[in-house]
């Protein structure tokens, strides 16, 4: 952790940067994160955020860290979908998708088109089809079990050795044999051990954005002292103040709250030690031992702190500090042109990506597999 979190002095763009620009960059790029755009809106954000990373000429070893944290992210969620999720991958497409561009071939990471709607009297191979004109089902690969593509049968399965996903035939409005309020069903088997492509898909969606989120705040914190942080975080909040809200005193308690947690971490690590010379096992014994174990360490961390917040606010107290007073600025952080217009490309993104999402528009150049994680 202490890797993320330590600033590194230097004179790239992002160093130079105003600190309330810098930060907004930062929220806005976060946003952006959470939006559900794809795997190609990733590579959008993965194209802006890992040249402002090696620009920054931040040390490989960070960049190492956070690499090797996602992926040990990557296989415990691996682990925890493959156990809770046994379905195949399923998506409902229909004329209120916009799609900005889209590749014919399905097949890139799933198999089946499913486009016939069967009568329960129906065997696959003598349906009795409805061909749909406005709509197609996507389903993805099963390994370890099997899913039954011919058609969405509507009647529920008896056999106990069948699963089904149900889907409400209200999507199904206007087209011909299909009775409104009914529900059809998607016919598919699976072993313990199965394991859906939708697994892979979502697993390596998610992980690509904690690793975003990871790099941009550690970006952030490398290239942001802590008295830039505070002044960032005052400005911004800067408007608050017309409703009576302390905002110096805000910004006062975070930026401590973040100073505070490299050296508390340093602090950890000293404690640690110590305790390890007298004996203590942290790694091995049993529950009651472990516990014990980290009680000797959480107790002094505890007292650690408080002595630090109690010297910080008599050292604070001596030279008069009060956040009420009207207090004037050591250094000024001036704008340049071109952080306006990297603040604007951002911006703009933004407000694009939005509108993007609030219009149900997908991008999919990596063919179906991003209608499952945009719309799935």
């Amino acid at each position: 952790m202490n890797n993320f979190s330590n600033f590194i002095h230097s004179k790239t763009f992002m160093h130079k940067m105003n600190p309330s620009l810098k930060l907004m960059i930062t929220i806005f790029l976060i946003i952006m994160i959470f939006l559900p755009i794809g795997f190609f809106g990733q590579l959008i954000y993965l194209l802006i955020i890992l040249p402002l990373w090696f620009s920054s000429k931040l040390p490989w070893k960070r960049m190492k860290a956070i690499l090797i944290s996602c992926s040990v992210m990557f296989l415990l969620l691996f682990v925890i979908n493959w156990i809770a999720f046994k379905s195949p991958s399923l998506i409902y497409l229909n004329s209120n998708i916009h799609w900005l561009f889209f590749y014919d071939n399905y097949g890139m990471l799933g198999k089946n088109i499913i486009t016939n709607v069967c009568t329960p009297a129906d065997q696959p191979d003598s349906p009795s089809i409805i061909i749909p004109t406005n709509f197609h089902f996507l389903s993805g690969f099963l390994w370890g079990g099997n899913v039954d593509t011919t058609c969405l049968y509507t009647v529920k399965p008896t056999d106990s050795s069948i699963s089904y996903i149900s889907i409400s035939s209200d999507d199904f409005a206007g087209i011909p044999g299909i009775a409104k309020n009914h529900t059809l069903y998607l016919y598919y088997t699976k072993n313990w051990y199965c394991l859906s492509s939708d697994v892979i898909t979502n697993t390596t969606y998610i992980t690509i954005k904690i690793f975003m989120m990871v790099t941009i705040v550690s970006l952030l914190v490398s290239t942001t002292s802590s008295v830039q942080l505070t002044f960032a975080i005052e400005d911004i909040l800067s408007p608050l103040k017309y409703l009576k809200v302390p905002v110096n005193e805000w910004s006062m308690t975070i930026s401590i709250a973040i100073r505070f947690v490299p050296s508390l971490l340093e602090e950890s690590q000293k404690i640690l030690k110590a305790q390890a010379s007298r004996g203590v096992d942290f790694s091995n014994g049993n529950f009651k031992d472990k516990v014990k174990a980290i009680v000797s360490l959480v107790v002094p961390m505890f007292s650690v702190a408080f002595h630090k917040a109690d010297d910080l606010a008599n050292a604070m107290e001596a030279r008069s500090y009060n956040p009420r007073y009207s207090r004037t600025r050591y250094r000024s952080y001036s704008i340049q042109w071109y952080e306006w217009c990297f603040f604007l490309f951002i911006t703009t993104l933004l407000g694009f990506m939005i509108t993007f999402t609030a219009f149900g528009c997908v991008f999919a150049p990596f063919s179906w597999i991003e209608a499952i994680t945009v719309l799935g």
